[in-house]
């Protein structure tokens, strides 16, 4: 190969190079928006502690709080209103929370996605960070995520 190809193809290899990195700072400013935008609906003095969750280089550990983030809450449920803060018990127990989680079930009463731990390819019990929705009480399951609102609460049998 020739002197001039050899030029040619390098150049064009950087140019890919370049064109890759540009879109990496581009999706990075993306993700750091992102995550802006999310830390406004946690306690202000929780905010560092979510925050090195989510830009943790460990992916285990940024998975769980990324998932949080992506969806806190069941499609019903959103927008959440102006000066919204999520629970504090349920972002304090986020911030130190063990790798592996995810924010699989959602409330029945108000459609906050309540955490979990999880275990890849184990059949486990509920294993639900709060066995009841920190916000309201609720339930939390799964099928929340995919209702079409609040599930009823049935009315008390008068006597």
């Amino acid at each position: 190969m020739s002197l001039d190809k050899r030029i040619k193809k390098l150049g064009e290899r950087t140019h890919r190079k370049s064109v890759a990195a540009r879109f990496d700072e581009r999706a990075a400013a993306e993700w750091a928006a992102q995550v802006e935008a999310f830390l406004v609906y946690i306690p202000a003095d929780l905010r560092d502690a979510i925050r090195v969750r989510l830009e943790s280089d460990d992916y285990e550990i940024a998975e769980g709080a990324a998932d949080w983030l992506f969806s806190p809450a069941a499609r019903w449920a959103l927008p959440f209103p102006k000066g919204y803060q999520f629970p504090r018990a349920m972002v304090e127990w986020i911030a130190t929370a063990p790798a592996e989680f995810n924010c699989g079930n959602c409330c029945e009463g108000c459609g906050l996605r309540v955490p979990r731990l999880w275990e890849w390819g184990k059949a486990a019990p509920d294993r639900s960070a709060f066995p009841v929705c920190p916000q309201c009480g609720g339930k939390p399951t799964y099928e929340a995520y995919y209702a079409k609102g609040p599930k009823p609460v049935p009315e008390e049998p008068r006597s």
